[in-house]
């Protein structure tokens, strides 16, 4: 409240000194702020898109300058649609009537928008774990990236659950349960504003109770063979892709890593006749362990022969003597 008192100096005057009051109203400092949402983004390739302005003490009669890549647009309005091209990046500025605003004109958030050209291609098969356990975690699935895909749908059996990468091109799985032995599929689809891919090629996974190993008939070779074809079977929960060989000799194999090899015997694993080799399956993934067989090649040895006089020796013609043959 301001007062203000008049005293006159004029003669004859009443009600002197006089005075009067004002009541002032101060208004306190009312900073304007602005923010935007979209509709939707990303969206796909010609889709309209609206932005909505929420003003902060825009006032009763607020104005919107709407902005593309910092070029002005729009109506004015607080609202606004438009087709946006992929990475166009869309503000407004708003401008408060409000008494005693501050920060007027205030600039809002920036939204980029993300616009996708077509749905995306089909993935590649995935790969990851084809040979399992019935209960098993940390699976693994993958599928390379798939140009303007911004997620991947999974399908997977029931029973399995993505536990992380739900979504993306990289998952992990687990099988809860006793899941029952067979062999099941896993594939993929890729995903953006425009649509959904078709699905991917399947990857068969065999889930098995336990895996089994077979190193195949035991052999016999003569001496002066010089190597075998051995073929590993691995079964059950194991992947009969992978397997490994191992000598309880000293000969060399064509390829240790593989089911499907050769053994060449050395000249120890000769002398000694015998030689053992185990064909072991990779480690399924899951509580089931690797498995492992043996092959028992047998080296005959090398055939020798010699003869000896045991009778007269020599001889005159007509007469006769004794000879030993030894094989």
């Amino acid at each position: 409240v301001v007062t203000v008192e008049l005293t006159s100096s004029e003669t004859c005057t009443s009600g002197n000194p006089a005075s009067d009051d004002v009541t002032m109203t101060v208004n306190p400092l009312l900073p304007v702020s602005v923010s935007i949402a979209e509709s939707a983004n990303p969206v796909c390739a010609g889709t309209s898109v609206i932005f909505t302005a929420t003003p902060t003490n825009g006032g009763s009669n607020p104005g919107y300058q709407w902005k593309v890549d910092g070029a002005n647009v729009g109506t004015g309005s607080d609202t606004y649609t438009y087709t946006p091209s992929d990475g166009e990046v869309v503000t407004v500025e708003l401008t408060s009537d409000a008494t005693c605003a501050t920060g007027s004109p205030a600039t809002s958030n920036s939204i980029t928008l993300n616009v996708d050209a077509a749905t995306p291609l089909t993935p590649g098969t995935p790969t990851g774990d084809i040979s399992v356990c019935s209960v098993a975690s940390l699976l693994n699935y993958s599928v390379p990236a798939v140009a303007n895909a911004t997620s991947y749908i999974w399908s997977l059996p029931a029973g399995w659950t993505i536990t992380s990468g739900d979504g993306t091109n990289n998952i992990s799985v687990s099988i809860g349960g006793s899941f029952p032995p067979g062999t099941y599929d896993v594939s993929v689809s890729a995903s953006n504003a425009c649509g959904t891919s078709a699905a991917s090629s399947i990857l068969q996974v065999s889930v098995g109770d336990f895996a089994t190993a077979d190193a195949g008939l035991d052999q016999t070779i003569c001496f002066s063979e010089t190597s075998i074809d051995i073929d590993g079977d691995a079964g059950g929960a194991a992947n009969p892709a992978k397997g490994s060989w191992t000598t309880s000799g000293s000969g060399t194999f064509g390829n240790p890593d593989k089911p499907l090899t050769t053994y060449a015997p050395s000249a120890a694993d000769r002398t000694a006749g015998t030689v053992t080799l185990t064909f072991t399956t990779a480690d399924p993934s899951g509580d089931c362990p690797a498995e492992t067989d043996d092959l028992i090649l047998t080296i005959l040895p090398e055939p020798t022969a010699s003869i000896s006089v045991s009778g007269a020796n020599p001889i005159c013609e007509g007469e006769s003597s004794t000879l030993t043959f030894t094989a």
